[in-house]
């Protein structure tokens, strides 16, 4: 998405009701029901009319995988569309070729991937007719999990008994047709200011004439470059384009409530029926979305992650969040998305952050696990054939004190921290800080129990410079 320059910031929005929300936003979407494909189990539903077709090619055009759960097509005098097609796909991931052939695609309950390509350039199925057909309505349903929105930009091609193919439906154009269609409801983003304040919902209309003598505006019409980039915040979300959506929002001048209400709107608006949150990680499938089975195996992941890197020491346990979700809430928090683990080193095993990262990447990657980040006092942690990761955060030992980064340097003490604690959950024999209640309150202060899905880390990156590197 286009980014929004730094000297330019959106006035305070007003503090005003939601009655009217995202209703503009709203009657837009509903002009373009083919977008909602996207969601997890999304459906797409085309009609169409073309004698002799011989073939239907469905493909993405970018570098990603490509995979459906059902594909239905009504075709004349085809009762038995395994027995009248062959289904070639341009790849295939692990053993789906075996899923695609068994024709559980065609199944109209089927709600399970059928089908999957590794993620290649332009990757495609083709379903082949033995004989010429009439087409008349094809069907597709999208992966049942957040890995829907892969399906950007899909294209429906059918082939004529001449070789000729024809699209029938091109995600890519139908996205620029949507930006098209907010912007005109907008107003447009070189619109003049006041018609555009108009159609604005009301809980994102900035206060431009706040201080302004009133006849000034009136006589001195302006450009609405600011409400243009609120525009075109809300079209990205809308398109599933996350990128850049937390950091251009941070530009616009709100007080950290309005920011907040601001999220939540979003989130109730847009994001909740996409099993995505915007939380203070991002844009992130988060906890609440997560069934209980997945999050007993996710825990059991991370601590076999603390149970490795108790290879290098026994100053191994969960932290920050993490330890909130042992302690306080029992469960995983609804709007957080990852575990952290921390991990302390001594002076004579590593004599600053850099030097215990490593020591972490030589320990995890021979045991098979993949370390990344050019991060200054983490490393985030993967396993081959699992979608879990995990945080891994580094604390150096300054005599009897520690601390993590972003928490405060110095604040922590070994005496609080070591030798760590089990305590059960989810199934699984965790390990928390010594003395969790203490280490709760100096990391999240005295209202630490009370949960805040608004709270951020300060991030002061001075205070650790001198043990970076």
């Amino acid at each position: 998405m286009v980014a929004i320059s730094e000297a330019v910031r959106m006035p305070l929005i007003e503090e005003q009701t939601v009655s009217d929300s995202l209703a503009l936003g709203r009657r837009v979407v509903a002009k373009f029901p083919d977008l909602r494909f996207l969601n997890p189990g999304g459906e797409l539903e085309l009609k169409m009319r073309i004698p002799a077709a011989t073939a239907v090619r469905i493909e993405l055009p970018s570098t990603e995988s490509l995979h459906l759960a059902t594909v239905l097509i009504d075709a004349d005098g085809v009762t038995d569309l395994v027995a009248a097609t062959s289904r070639t796909t341009s790849s295939s991931w692990k053993d789906y070729d075996k899923t695609l052939a068994s024709g559980i695609l065609f199944d109209p309950g089927n709600r399970e991937t059928a089908m999957h390509t590794r993620k290649e350039w332009q990757p495609w199925m083709q379903i082949s007719f033995t004989d010429p057909v009439e087409i008349s309505r094809i069907f597709i349903r999208n992966r049942d999990d957040g890995t829907s929105v892969r399906a950007r930009g899909l294209q429906v091609l059918v082939q004529n008994d001449h070789g000729r193919w024809t699209t029938v439906y091109d995600g890519i154009r139908r996205e620029r047709e949507f930006a098209a269609a907010m912007n005109r409801a907008y107003g447009g983003l070189t619109a003049r200011l006041d018609p555009v304040i108009g159609r604005l919902p009301a809980w994102i209309r900035p206060d431009l004439h706040r201080g302004a003598p009133a006849g000034i505006l009136a006589s001195k019409p302006q450009t609405n470059r600011l409400g243009g980039d609120l525009v075109r915040i809300l079209t990205a979300l809308y398109l599933r384009d996350y990128t850049g959506v937390a950091r251009d929002s941070d530009l616009l001048d709100m007080s950290a409530d309005q920011a907040a209400h601001f999220r939540a709107l979003v989130n109730s608006n847009i994001l909740a029926e996409r099993e995505l949150e915007w939380t203070s990680h991002g844009i992130r499938r988060s906890f609440r979305f997560w069934p209980r089975v997945e999050q007993e195996q996710y825990v059991s992941f991370a601590m076999g992650v603390v149970e490795a890197l108790r290879d290098l020491n026994d100053c191994v346990c969960l932290g920050f969040g993490s330890v909130l979700a042992v302690v306080r809430d029992h469960t995983l928090i609804p709007h957080d998305d990852d575990l952290d683990i921390l991990i302390g080193f001594t002076q004579d095993q590593a004599s600053s952050l850099a030097d215990g990262i490593a020591l972490v990447r030589q320990c995890l990657i021979p045991k098979g696990y993949s370390v990344t980040g050019n991060l200054t006092a983490h490393q985030w942690v993967t396993k081959s054939g699992s979608s879990h990761k995990v945080d891994v955060f580094v604390g150096l030992f300054e005599g009897q004190a520690i601390s993590w980064y972003p928490g405060k340097r110095g604040s922590l003490t070994r005496e609080m921290m070591f030798p760590a604690k089990s305590m059960q959950f989810l199934g699984t024999e965790c390990v928390v800080p010594r003395e969790p209640e203490q280490y709760l309150e100096q990391v999240y202060g005295s209202t630490w129990s009370i949960p805040d899905s608004n709270f951020r880390h300060q991030w002061v990156r001075s205070e650790y410079a001198d043990i970076a590197k």
